[in-house]
């Protein structure tokens, strides 16, 4: 490391060439031929982990952004909160931070017979044929981007699509279009509260749910990322400011588009779940990090973490309560980089 701030993080693809973006900051980026990392250098001396995150994060994205404008290579960085290294300087010493977000997949096969009276068993009903719809598309593309900020744009129009066939605009005399928010308001006064209460998808008590859901999932969260001008208080892709509202606000959109597709269709999509309690008991075990100079590719059949015998380090973790996130368990391993260096 050559610089007193910097991360490391994944590019979607590795490259085919060595890529170099330099900043007028002073921050810069550099790929490696055939690489998926992707580092970037500042001359900052921060000296936290939280604001070299979001210092390396930003100039990352904005030196792609350059790439991608002057030479016509487009790259994202993705699983930038499961997959990273991050380090700064404190006290004249540089410390660094690698995380990695494991996920655990539970799996629950229930299965029944259903009898008559005669104790003869009776034969399954076919699932009815569930008509298409093209609010689905709009879903099915909010589920599968990695980007947040897309994936909200998608499920937006996913709803928008859905509410105008169950409230279809109306134009007016000289057949212009229902301006968008004369229309949100008469559709979501149509169906609240005889199809769908909106109290359940806010975040607080409200005496008027038509109005909050408006300026919750519209107002606060749509118009800033369909609209890029700075008077509208938009929101940047792949920028770290927001992303927490955003993403509270997705869930509840979500949950929305999927009541309305129940409504609409039947289609009850299935859903399961663990108790935080016992998905912390269960990942209450002990976790070692492990270190190695060993340059062979990491490969699933491995049995160790270093094949061809590079040297290797062990250090002890502890666990981290996560207060307020359900669903993750974390472990904090700890050493100075001297130690690491001797090995």
């Amino acid at each position: 490391m050559r610089s007193p701030v910097g991360a490391l993080f994944s590019l979607d693809r590795a490259t085919k060439l060595e890529l170099g973006q330099s900043m007028d900051d002073g921050w810069s980026i550099t790929v490696g031929k055939s690489s998926k990392q992707l580092i970037v250098e500042g001359p900052e001396e921060l000296d936290n982990y939280e604001d070299a995150f979001a210092a390396s994060f930003e100039r990352a994205q904005a030196a792609l952004d350059l790439l991608a404008a002057t030479r016509g290579l487009g790259f994202n960085i993705e699983e930038v909160d499961s997959d990273h290294v991050v380090w700064w300087t404190k006290d004249g010493d540089i410390c660094m931070r690698d995380v990695t977000v494991a996920d655990l997949h539970f799996v629950l096969t229930v299965g029944g017979t259903v009898t008559g009276a005669d104790g003869v068993p009776v034969s399954a009903i076919p699932a009815p044929v569930v008509p298409w719809h093209e609010s689905m598309r709009y879903f099915r593309l909010s589920q599968t981007t990695q980007d947040l900020f897309d994936a909200y744009r998608n499920l937006y129009l996913a709803v928008e699509a859905l509410l105008s066939k169950i409230v279809p605009p109306i134009p007016s005399e000289s057949g212009k279009a229902e301006p968008e928010g004369r229309w949100l308001r008469r559709a979501l006064d149509a169906i609240h509260p005889s199809m769908i209460d909106f109290s359940t998808y806010l975040p607080h008590s409200s005496s008027d749910p038509v109005s909050d859901i408006i300026d919750d999932l519209y107002g606060d969260t749509r118009t800033k990322l369909f609209h890029a001008k700075p008077d509208r208080n938009n929101l940047l892709p792949h920028a770290a400011d927001g992303r927490e509202a955003v993403l509270e606000s997705f869930q509840r959109l979500g949950r929305f588009y999927c009541e309305m597709l129940q409504n609409q269709f039947g289609i009850r999509r299935p859903t399961s779940g663990i108790s935080d309690y016992a998905f912390k008991f269960v990942g209450a075990v002990d976790r070692v990090i492990k270190l190695s100079d060993d340059q062979t590719q990491a490969d699933v059949k491995d049995k160790t973490i270093n094949p061809s015998g590079g040297a290797s380090l062990s250090i002890p973790t502890q666990q981290v309560p996560d207060e307020g996130l359900p669903g993750i368990v974390s472990w904090f391993g700890e050493i100075p980089a001297v130690e690491v260096l001797q090995h």
